[in-house]
């Protein structure tokens, strides 16, 4: 296994639940590696900001993802065989 693969970590796989959607997993993973720091830093963690932060990930995924999937719908012609001219 590579370093980067999640199962060599000492900590292991933190997306291992079943029904894990894809929001979630981003929402997880932020907040691991929010942690991952030699001296864990202290005080009161912002779970509101921290949530928003991930919300705004996904959503700039999602825009993103959509706008690959117009591409190409629209460059193969099957949006317009859907929508029409």
């Amino acid at each position: 296994m590579s370093d980067l693969d999640p199962r060599s970590h000492p900590v292991g796989p933190i997306l291992t639940a079943p029904d894990l959607d894809i929001p979630g997993a981003i929402q997880q993973a932020l907040g691991a590696a929010s942690l991952c720091w030699d001296a864990v830093p202290t005080g009161e963690f912002d779970s509101i900001r921290a949530k928003a932060i991930g919300e705004e990930l996904i959503h700039f995924i999602t825009d993103r993802l959509n706008e690959v999937v117009d591409r190409s719908l629209d460059s193969s012609g099957l949006l317009r065989m859907i929508v029409g001219d």
